[in-house]
């Protein structure tokens, strides 16, 4: 056990328990590592059937990657830290998606950024009723990554447009009906449930849990008549005209993100539709997040949202509409020998 991760056999479980719960168990590269590590030793070892991935704290599961640091090298100039962050943290994503051992995740409290990546490609998820996730990179000026592009491809109508321009939150049903999520089940009956998993039982012996209404069901017309749009500055002119309270609010999202983080963001998603891979997605993903920080957003929107937090990013656009699509397109090219694999 260390000060971030406890990472043990239970039975016949391998678990993972993130305990930085006084940093919302925000991921470091260390953390990503041993993470990594220990996935591939559950993996070999024929006494293990699952892998419990849990955090402690009553807070958050996960609210994302350490970002200050990235922050702080990057000001210097050294972007490789992120670079190798960012590089590592989707390899660890792709490996909770593919173990050959189930994962299965219990989230609750914050379940934002790097915390989806971690907890929304096991085999079975599971939610916390108080559980609030959001795809938030844009508001600190990065594209949707650690998988969530590949998540919101697969959403219900134009819901990824949505989610990953704007960053808005969303509660455990609509984690459920959106495709983030498996189950809704309270704490209270998460002991019970590991033990059954570390007892050797299967993953169906895990009930069905709560049924709760989604909201985002319920906008769901709005939003698939407002995000059609070829870029996000069709869908901003759409939303211009839009007189309801469903604009308005949409517009205000809009406001607070890095203009060509959300550009990006819809751009991906009309490359990435329904029928591409995981791993494709990443390294689409991983094209914006390398150039984020020189080229990009990011180091910007960390100082405004995280370091100084005054909440007042000054983004190299004016707004939604003022970004070429010539630009976007460059922040998503190919790298070349720095393009992202999963080995």
């Amino acid at each position: 056990m260390t000060d971030t991760l406890h990472i043990r056999i239970v039975g016949s479980a391998g678990q993972i328990s993130l305990t930085r719960a006084d940093a919302l168990n925000a991921l470091t590269r260390e953390m990503i590592r041993q993470i990594r590590r220990a996935i591939a030793s559950f993996n070999e070892n024929p006494q293990i059937d699952v892998i419990l991935l849990d955090a402690e704290g009553d807070r958050a599961f996960c609210a994302g990657g350490d970002l200050s640091s990235i922050y702080r090298a990057g000001k210097t100039g050294n972007f490789s830290a992120g670079q190798d962050f960012w590089a590592e943290e989707y390899r660890m994503n792709l490996e909770i998606a593919t173990s050959r051992k189930p994962v299965v995740s219990f989230m609750h409290g914050f379940v934002m950024g790097g915390g989806i990546g971690l907890g929304c490609h096991a085999a079975l998820r599971i939610a916390a009723p108080d559980a609030v996730f959001a795809v938030s990179q844009v508001k600190v000026g990065l594209a949707p990554d650690a998988g969530a592009s590949f998540l919101l491809a697969l959403s219900p109508g134009r819901m990824g447009e949505y989610l990953g321009a704007t960053g808005r939150r969303f509660g455990a049903a609509d984690a459920v009906w959106l495709g983030f999520a498996d189950r809704v089940i309270a704490r209270a009956d998460w002991p019970r449930l590991k033990a059954l998993l570390s007892g050797g039982a299967g993953l169906d012996a895990i009930p069905e849990g709560i049924e709760g209404a989604s909201g985002l069901s319920m906008i769901a017309p709005a939003v698939d008549a407002q995000f059609g749009g070829e870029s996000l500055a069709d869908i901003w002119r759409a939303l211009l005209k839009d007189t309801t309270p469903f604009g308005h609010d949409c517009r205000e999202l809009l406001g607070k993100v890095s203009p060509l983080a959300a550009s990006a963001a819809i751009e991906m998603l009309h490359r990435l539709g329904e029928g591409w891979p995981m791993d494709r997605a990443l390294g689409l993903e991983y094209r914006f997040a390398y150039r984020a920080q020189e080229n990009g957003d990011l180091l910007e929107g960390i100082r405004a949202v995280i370091i100084d937090k005054d909440q007042s990013p000054k983004w190299r656009h004016d707004g939604p509409d003022t970004v070429a699509a010539v630009e976007t397109a460059r922040m998503l090219m190919p790298l070349g020998p720095a393009e992202w694999r999963a080995e």
